[in-house]
């Protein structure tokens, strides 16, 4: 350590030692680069600086998304202190509680913008080990959209981090056919943003039945025109207005046809229906434009406030 001191002058002496007196070389290569980008990657397990430096180069490579180099560099010790071997150790989930601005100090904004690396990283990785495609996402509760390739090439492109949550529909049964017919509507080429009403549709519908409790529906057979018109009623307890329901109303609807189209389940009762008028209609609104004889009469030259401009003379 003496020979290492002697090496320094006195500042940097001074400084090698408040740093804690690491090796030398170390500390070399950290003078001559203090005050440019850079990322440490030397502490992490094997397995994790594979996955770090995997997630920069394909960060670099989208060229969607800027990463500084300090922010990256503050991903990496949330990682090290969670001692784990890799980025798949823990879940999405798990990662968000870690990286939660809340739990941590310091800028929260900042603070959001690294935790939004450390899951992009993470995400990068296992799209790495498992793939992309409909092979992938379909057994998933969760579907990313940006890993549909047929939805990345259509014209109503998702965004990167779109999501479809089965999660929330919480009766297996209707989560399996919930599936079925989205992904049915996306392979078609329906527009992502008109899927996501279809989905608040059936979460909607799915809230309702816990609601009910599930000794009233216990499955497909039990939903009759009785139960809907319960639901009709219980929608209107929500808030959200009139075109609110009448989309979670159309999507349902659109749901128990496809079933019965598809043949998917045939325990579904033919009662099980919305008609014409369950939903209220939309207020026609009046027409903002004036009319074009009007429009014809004010730009007239002969025309004024007062009346018809008299001839000159």
């Amino acid at each position: 350590m003496e020979n290492a001191a002697n090496t320094f002058c006195k500042s940097h002496r001074v400084r090698w030692r408040q740093d804690g007196a690491p090796p030398v070389g170390d500390f070399i290569v950290e003078c001559q680069s203090f005050g440019l980008p850079r990322m440490d990657f030397r502490d992490l397990a094997p397995q994790l600086r594979l996955e770090f430096q995997y997630a920069v180069q394909t960060r670099r490579d989208e060229q969607t998304v800027t990463a500084p180099a300090r922010m990256i560099a503050a991903a990496i010790p949330w990682a090290r202190e969670e001692h784990v071997t890799s980025l798949l150790d823990y879940s999405a989930e798990r990662w968000q509680r870690v990286a939660n601005p809340s739990q941590r100090r310091g800028s929260g904004g900042y603070d959001k913008r690294v935790a939004v690396f450390l899951l992009y990283a993470r995400d990068a990785v296992e799209t790495l080990r498992d793939g992309t495609g409909w092979e992938v996402e379909y057994a998933r509760d969760v579907w990313r959209l940006g890993k549909l390739t047929e939805l990345n090439r259509s014209a109503s492109r998702p965004r990167p981090r779109s999501e479809l949550r089965f999660d929330r529909i919480t009766q297996p049964w209707l989560r399996v056919l919930a599936k079925r017919w989205i992904r049915l509507r996306l392979s078609s080429g329906l527009n992502v943003g008109t899927v996501t009403g279809y989905m608040q549709a059936l979460t909607r519908f799915s809230e309702f039945i816990t609601a009910v409790g599930p000794t009233v529906l216990r499955g497909l057979g039990d939903v009759d025109r009785a139960l809907l018109e319960r639901y009709l009623a219980w929608l209107t307890d929500l808030p959200g207005g009139l075109s609110s329901n009448e989309n979670r109303v159309n999507g349902l609807h659109l749901f128990f046809q496809a079933i019965r189209q598809q043949g998917w389940d045939n325990s579904l009762p033919t009662s099980a229906a919305f008609f014409t008028g369950d939903c209220p209609r939309r207020r026609t609104r009046l027409a903002r434009h004036l009319a074009e004889h009007i429009m014809t009469q004010a730009s007239s030259p002969r025309t004024s406030i007062g009346g018809p401009t008299p001839p000159p003379g």
